[in-house]
């Protein structure tokens, strides 16, 4: 892989009215590129665009890393957006949106938890991401009956809980089931709680 970097100044549009007038933009352009790339293979290549400084081959490969992180920054934003909807809330104010999305970015960031923990270990025990009372209520609603219980089986027990159907051959939940399932989940760690300890085992 090669590096590059370069400081560069972007004018307003042309179609922008009184463009003359407008202040010209700076910033740096940082192009990483392959040039071994195997037969028959199309290069990689990245041409970026950021507001940072950067003059430095150090500072080059770390906007090179940090926009390697762009799929979990993509994950992570599409949870508040398609999980929790924050599209569809309506308020009158900015300052009353801004407090929204301030609470549900608490929840997209546990939800995005459970979707790497997910990924990246799956076969770890469930108490690595979740505490002795959501383990004990997923378990009960998929009535898992064996000792262990996985990252793996815990989080596609809350996305059950949202709507997942968790079938053979279905891939990972996605962020919508995950998100609707926690958020259930907490509804029914609440009962527990105001119930006072346990579940109560009859409705009259």
């Amino acid at each position: 892989m090669q590096l590059a970097c370069a400081p560069v100044w972007i004018p307003a549009p042309l179609e922008t009215p009184k463009r003359r007038s407008q202040p010209v933009i700076a910033a740096w352009v940082v192009r990483v590129w392959e040039v071994d790339a195997p037969a028959g293979v199309e290069p990689l290549e990245w041409v970026l665009l950021c507001s940072l400084p950067t003059w430095t081959l150090q500072e080059a490969k770390e906007r090179r890393d940090g926009y390697g992180c762009r799929w979990m920054v993509e994950v992570y934003h599409q949870i508040p957006k398609s999980g929790c909807s924050e599209e569809k809330r309506r308020f009158e104010t900015a300052e009353a949106m801004g407090v929204c999305l301030a609470i549900l970015s608490v929840v997209a960031v546990r939800v995005f938890q459970l979707r790497c923990a997910l990924e990246s270990q799956p076969n770890a025990p469930a108490t690595q991401v979740a505490s002795a009372a959501e383990i004990e209520l997923v378990r009960r609603f998929v009535k898992h009956r064996g000792r262990s219980f996985s990252v793996r089986d815990f989080v596609r027990g809350v996305a059950r809980l949202g709507g997942f159907l968790g079938r053979k051959h279905d891939g990972d939940p996605a962020v919508r089931t995950l998100w609707g399932g926690y958020q259930r989940l907490q509804d029914m760690l609440l009962g527990v709680d105001l119930y006072g300890c346990s579940p109560p085992r009859r409705c009259w």
